[in-house]
């Protein structure tokens, strides 16, 4: 297979199908904008005949005959586009196909996404490591707060701080127009009067911290897990308004809820591409066992091709001579012959094209879409048992 012609070939359907899909998208909307016309001149229509203005009704009436048929027209146009749309995917999906089932390719595509579905795992489970971790510290906080008053008041007044800050860079940003590195203000005194009030709230943050700072210090309290939740909070914006300011119960369990929700999806990531990576796994291990079979079966002493003696004396040999071997071992054979190198570089240079990425990606959507049919029927099949 030549993958430079044939993700050639590739480009040119895509991006005839684009094309050919841009202007289904905008007939389509024309058809719409026409429907939407006749239903306007029929009520027109409706309205001429009342005022028994019998010009003006078959004025209408003609524009409504012509409105149907640019109608059936642009029907007839769309349905062409939508059959042309088809045929060209089916082509695509062939193509596609045709990489996913090429054994070299798919074994390249397999090592890939194997490395692409580790790296999923690792991820999710660092982030949902990361969620419980904060999760602890914030039940943490939440006894440490209810202990000491003053440290919770100042929490309260810094994320209402927080809050103001917020509103006002929002405020800053609606009268803001960026010409590349240049910042000018549609309404520079109303720009001046924000920035000063950001800074009078940026001091007083830094008041409300100092002072957290303070009592922790006499009451040996270590402020820096306080101060992550802090962050986390205006982080995932949990901060919560009540009749009196700040909530800080109801932002807690907002925040509580929201980490609960990240651990979840990330379970959900772990479980669905653990699946993903055991498939190919098992995949490739039911491939090195044929390749075993296979070369055993290359050995056996029935088979009397001339290879396989050239193969039984190399054997022997290579069994003599490490016989002969004194203690001292030779060096490894480094893994950077030429033939490595130019396997690495095939291999790199194959997934440049657009084809090939196109048939990993989707063989990703699918390996994920079959993970998700075994969790959901896994599931199934434990209620049912219940």
């Amino acid at each position: 297979m030549n993958l430079r012609e044939f993700n050639d070939e590739y480009l040119i359907l895509k991006n005839h199908l684009d094309a050919i899909k841009t202007s289904t998208k905008n007939n389509i909307d024309l058809l719409r904008t026409e429907r939407e016309d006749l239903v306007i001149l029929n009520g027109d229509l409706i309205y001429a005949q009342r005022k028994n203005d019998k010009t003006e009704y078959e004025n209408i009436k003609n524009q409504i005959n012509l409105k149907k048929e640019s109608i059936r027209n642009g029907k007839r146009i769309v349905e062409e586009q939508q059959r042309k749309i088809s045929a060209l995917q089916r082509s695509l999906d062939s193509r596609i196909k045709s990489i996913q089932q090429d054994p070299e390719l798919s074994a390249r595509m397999d090592k890939a996404l194997a490395a692409r579905y580790e790296r999923k795992i690792n991820k999710a489970f660092m982030d949902k490591e990361q969620a419980e971790a904060t999760k602890t510290s914030l039940q943490n906080v939440k006894v440490l707060l209810s202990k000491h008053p003053h440290i919770e008041n100042n929490v309260k007044l810094f994320l209402e701080k927080q809050l103001l800050e917020e509103k006002l860079n929002k405020q800053l940003e609606r009268i803001t127009e960026h010409n590349g590195e240049v910042v000018t203000y549609t309404d520079p005194d109303k720009a001046n009067e924000i920035k000063t009030k950001l800074q009078s709230i940026n001091n007083d943050k830094e008041k409300i911290r100092s002072n957290m700072y303070s009592i922790c210090r006499k009451k040996k309290i270590d402020i820096r897990e306080i101060d992550d939740i802090i962050d986390a909070i205006v982080e995932s914006k949990s901060i919560v308004i009540g009749s009196k300011g700040v909530d800080l119960n109801s932002t807690f369990n907002k925040m509580n809820s929201s980490l609960n929700r990240k651990i979840s999806r990330n379970n959900k990531i772990i479980s669905e591409y653990n699946i993903a990576f055991s498939n190919i796994s098992a995949y490739n291990k039911a491939n090195d066992e044929a390749k075993e079979q296979k070369e055993k079966n290359d050995n056996d002493e029935n088979n009397i091709h001339w290879w396989n003696f050239i193969k039984r004396y190399k054997n022997w040999k290579s069994s003599r001579e490490s016989k002969k071997q004194t203690k001292e071992l030779p060096e490894p054979v480094s893994y950077t012959t030429q033939e490595a190198k130019d396997e690495r570089k095939q291999f790199n240079n194959s997934f440049k094209y657009d084809i090939v990425r196109e048939a990993m990606d989707q063989r990703a959507k699918a390996d994920i879409a079959d993970a998700r049919n075994i969790i959901r029927e896994s599931k199934e099949r434990e209620e049912e048992e219940r």
